[in-house]
Parts: C-alpha cells; structure tokens; sequence
C-alpha cells in the first residue's frame, strides 16, 4: 500500500512538473501565445470595449548612482598658534564673503608689533643722525678740517643705518600682517556644514576649523559602467533624481574623467544640477542615461488582472471571450508591457457592459 502511494505521488508531482515546463515554454517566449485557459460565455460581446494590441516605441535608459558633491569646498584653517576667543557661525549658516568667522587671541601679535614699530623708531633716529654727520663731514672736508677716511667711515654709518631702517620696516609689515592673522575672514560666500572647534580650544596652523561649500555649484558624481561612458558628452543634459528630497531636475554634464577604476570597471562623470532647497553635499543621487529606443507592445494596465501569482488578460477571439495568461514588464502612463502571451493586433478586453 505504501508503494502505491509513493508511485501515485510521484506521478502526480512529474505531471505537474511536465505541465509547468510546457506552460513556461509559452510563458517566457514572447513570440508564442498562451493556450487559451478558460472560454468565456459569447452572449455579452456586444457590450464589451476592447482595444487592439500593438507596438510601441519607448526610450529607454540605464541610472548611474552616486553622491551630490560641491564644486567648491573650503577647509578655513588658522596660519597661526593662537587660542580662539569667538566662533561667529554655526553649521547651516549662510556666510557671505568678507564675514567675520573666527577671531583669535592677538594679544602676543600685537606685542610683537609694538616692538617692532619701536624698532623701527629707532633706526629712523639713527639714520638721521647718520644723514646730519656725512653732511657735517662732507663740509668739513672740503676745508680740510676733516680726512678723507672720517668722512668715508660717516657715509658708511649712513647706509648701515638706511638698510636698518628697511629691516625694521620689513618687521612692522611683517608683524602686520601676522596680527591680521588672528581674525579669519570668509574668502568666498557658502554654507558652513562642519565646526571644529569651539572658544577655548587652541588653533593649530593647518588645522580645520570650519568647513565651507558652496549650494550655487552643486554636482552629482556617479559611477558609470564603461560600456555606457560613451553615450554621455561634455555639455550634455540628462536627467537627475534626488531620492531624498523626491526631486526631478535636468543637469549638465561637465566632467568625465579620463581613467576607468579596474577594480569596478567604471568612469567617475560629474553632472552639475541646479540650486534646489534642501538639497546638501553626500547625498544619494541617480542620472538616467539615454539608450537606444525599443519596440514594446503594450496594453492598458485596467485590462491586466492578477488573480494568486497569475496575471490574467480576456482576449476577443472568434466572437468569444477567452481568458490568458500573460507576463508583464515594465509600466508607462497607464500602459504596460507585455512580455508574453499576446501578438501584435490581437483584442484585448478593458471594461465589459453590465
């Protein structure tokens, strides 16, 4: 009895898998109709609405992933060793160019100046009383009341004295310019999006303190494959989605870098976008890729039912109704592609009468 029942079991289960392959053959190629699965009753065909199937044109195109990035990024470091007494503005702020951002402690800055200036001071003193002691000698010479080597040594003195007052003058700049140093001034208008520091903390040469970009020169940055990098120019627009924030724009293409990575097998293209609220540097973004356009045939989606995992189509055939099974793709303004089990000009049911 036990062997009855396992025969019975597998015979049961090859017919259901010979059935299933013989279904699948005509399911998955688009040339062959399905078999017919259920004839309907013929008296209502006058009132159905049917529409014919038929090929349609569709472009197509491949997406690109990537990241928003800026154009222009600062990094606002300090050129000094000074404490920080104010930090101005905080991440998200807008900067124009010229604010103030960061000011530092400037007291040594300005001892040094003063010094320097004291310098200065006195090498003036000196070379005017150099300048007085050549004229003096000069006269003096003339009536021989003086020597020659008097005189040579007083112009001597003159000189020395005229180049410490130019290295004291270049001490003065320089100090000046070392104070300037302890205010930090916005070089171009953005967004601040990272602070690094806070009043109190000391400010290394080198060391980031603010991190700036600029929201007018946003691009997207994507991987695309190499077979698909041909089909993309400089100065071509496509199209760009921001999954984040549910936008649509048309960027421009202005950078396709020369060199594929071999580990990926891609080219790095830069797509600047338009300024868009709510958009910021490191997010998820996608271009869309423009490739050559296919034939699909098509039918409304009304006339598609899904019935379990099948989906169901009524075809007009020989003045009677018969229901079929179909394979559907893709989905465009209220159209969808039928991948099997429909031929071109065959009557497709969209809404039968009461």
């Amino acid at each position: 009895m036990k062997l009855i029942k396992n025969i019975v079991v597998i015979a049961v289960s090859f017919s259901i898998l010979i059935g299933l392959l013989m279904w699948m053959q005509g399911l998955f190629n688009a040339d062959r109709v399905a078999p017919d699965l259920l004839q309907e009753a013929s008296e209502d065909i006058s009132s159905v609405q049917t529409v014919t199937t038929q090929y349609r044109t569709m472009d197509q195109t491949a997406d690109a992933v990537g990241s928003i990035q800026s154009r222009s990024t600062t990094n606002v470091a300090s050129k000094i060793l000074a404490g920080i007494l104010t930090v101005n503005f905080r991440p998200g702020d807008e900067v124009k160019k010229g604010d103030l951002l960061i000011t530092l402690d400037d007291r040594d800055l300005r001892a040094r100046l003063q010094q320097a200036e004291n310098a200065l001071e006195a090498a003036q003193a000196t070379l005017e009383k150099t300048m007085r002691d050549r004229t003096r000698y000069e006269q003096l010479r003339k009536t021989d009341d003086v020597t020659q080597n008097t005189l040579d040594e007083a112009i001597s003195a003159e000189r020395i004295a005229k180049a410490n007052v130019d290295r004291a003058q270049q001490a003065v700049r320089e100090a000046e310019v070392m104070l300037s140093y302890a205010k930090i001034y916005a070089t171009m208008s953005g967004t601040v999006i990272e602070k690094h520091c806070d009043p109190g903390d000391l400010a290394s040469p080198g060391e980031s303190l603010l991190t700036m970009y600029d929201p007018t020169n946003l691009r997207v940055e994507v991987a695309v494959r190499e077979q698909l990098s041909g089909r993309l120019k400089l100065g071509q627009s496509v199209q760009v989605s921001i999954d984040a924030v549910n936008k649509q724009m048309t960027g421009t293409v202005e950078e396709i870098v020369p060199s594929a990575d071999p580990a990926s097998r891609s080219v790095i293209v830069k797509v600047a976008i338009p300024r868009e609220q709510g958009i910021f540097p490191g997010m998820f973004g996608r271009i869309y890729i423009p490739l050559d356009a296919v034939k699909f045939l098509v039918v409304p989606q009304k006339a598609v039912r899904k019935v379990g995992q099948l989906e169901l189509i009524t075809v007009k055939k020989d003045q009677q109704l018969v229901t079929r099974a179909v394979r559907t793709g893709r989905r465009w303004n209220g159209d969808i592609e039928i991948l099997s089990g429909l031929t071109e000009g065959e009557e497709v049911v969209v809404s039968q009468g009461a």
